[in-house]
């Protein structure tokens, strides 16, 4: 609850000072899209630190990402701050049951959408300028909130078989959530005054996530599970801008 109420209160000083800095000189309110490709090299249960056994093992995946922001713009557009707002979408293939149990190793696709909000901070290396591309660097943090579905395991020969199954689909969703934070440097050319096109071309991401599994009739999955997350990914994006800076700008122009 403590880690809902940061974020919030965050976000919530985040939007204020866009409010009282958008009556300053220089500074600019916007809205921008963005396509990212995560390439993600832990999948969301790592059998093998856990307590699983052998033959329970994921795949590596890669997934997209999309989503938005909203921006505010200081020191004539050097300084960006966001509001992001994304869903990706992805899947691990696993095999959660051993001979023992099934009879032979049972595989099965487990899905995940995952939608998540933070703030960013963007700092352009060289000062914007209409019709020429300038460097940033970028960091943020934020919160995921995940969702897991899967196709119908087996068939069961107990009740008790289904329960375990849905269980862990709610503890996939619970690792499938993380905090997330991200750094890295990309490049954006200003197009015209009020629009630009970008790419984080270099970005690094760490995810942190637990779960409390909830029951012990498996003991591959009793106990609290831990999921660490560290990858690159890279995105394009386009921004558009309005108002302080921008509109003065135009108005220059004119």
């Amino acid at each position: 609850m403590f880690k809902k109420i940061t974020i919030i209160t965050t976000l919530t000083l985040l939007v204020l000072l866009g409010v009282s800095a958008t009556a300053q000189a220089g500074a600019t309110m916007g809205m921008g899209a963005k396509f990212a490709w995560d390439n993600y090299k832990t999948a969301i249960l790592d059998y093998g630190s856990s307590e699983a056994t052998p033959a329970m093992r994921s795949i590596d995946y890669s997934s997209p990402r999309f989503g938005g922001n909203f921006q505010l713009g200081l020191l004539e557009r050097r300084l960006v701050l966001a509001i992001d707002m994304d869903m990706g979408i992805f899947s691990n293939t696993i095999y959660p049951l051993t001979s023992a149990t099934a009879g032979t190793d049972y595989e099965t696709k487990v899905k995940f959408v995952k939608f998540q909000i933070g703030v960013e901070a963007k700092f352009h290396i060289l000062q914007p300028e209409t019709h020429k591309a300038t460097p940033y660097l970028f960091l943020g943090l934020g919160k995921a909130f995940g969702k897991a579905s899967a196709d119908d395991l087996y068939n069961p020969a107990t009740q008790q078989q289904v329960d375990d199954w849905n269980a862990q689909l709610k503890m996939y969703s619970k690792l499938a959530s993380p905090f997330y934070f991200q750094l890295g440097v990309g490049a954006e050319f200003f197009a015209a005054d009020a629009f630009s096109v970008g790419a984080d071309i270099f970005g690094f991401r760490m995810e942190i996530a637990k779960a409390d599994v909830g029951y012990s009739t498996d003991p591959a999955f009793s106990g609290v599970q831990k999921y660490v997350n560290f990858y690159m990914y890279s995105s394009l994006n386009v921004n558009f801008s309005f108002g302080g800076a921008a509109a003065k700008a135009e108005a220059s122009e004119e």
